[in-house]
């Protein structure tokens, strides 16, 4: 029985089983890390970038996963529409480029809005990474009938 759904499609080369989750990790790792690495820092920063209002250094935090909620609204369709290599790579470009605008961020107001692209980056990643997991899993070791469903 032919597979209708990728018929006309060259064949596609599948990842190792080790290297797939190694690879979904580390997709999913750079949400957490992105957060969590920046936490024992966020004294120094406030003293430095607020410091006559310490507290405001706190909406580092509410930015990034603002911007988290937003980049998963879209990074579903624009994956639809240019494929899931190109939004991996676009979102690994928007991440670096807005890690090192916020390394040299000299205002609070710049820093948040370095770190709300670069909130935007990890929902495209973790968009695709689900969303190949699901399908590769599925296609590889599913019954037609469960892999339809």
């Amino acid at each position: 029985m032919t597979d209708v759904s990728h018929a006309g499609l060259a064949p596609q080369r599948r990842l190792p089983l080790p290297e797939f989750i190694a690879m979904l990790a580390f997709l999913f790792a750079t949400i957490a890390f992105s957060i969590d690495a920046m936490l024992p820092a966020l004294p120094d920063i406030a003293a430095d970038l607020t410091p006559d209002n310490v507290n405001r250094a706190q909406l580092i935090l509410t930015t990034f996963v603002a911007g988290m909620g937003l980049g998963t609204l879209f990074a579903g369709p624009i994956s639809d529409a240019i494929g899931r290599k190109r939004t991996i790579t676009i979102g690994f470009g928007i991440y670096i480029a807005a890690t090192i605008a916020a390394l040299y961020a000299d205002s609070l107001e710049f820093l948040l809005i370095a770190r709300f692209v670069q909130a935007w980056a990890p929902p495209a990643r973790a968009s695709w990474a689900w969303r190949w997991s699901v399908t590769s899993t599925k296609a590889a070791r599913w019954p037609a009938s469960a892999a339809s469903s």
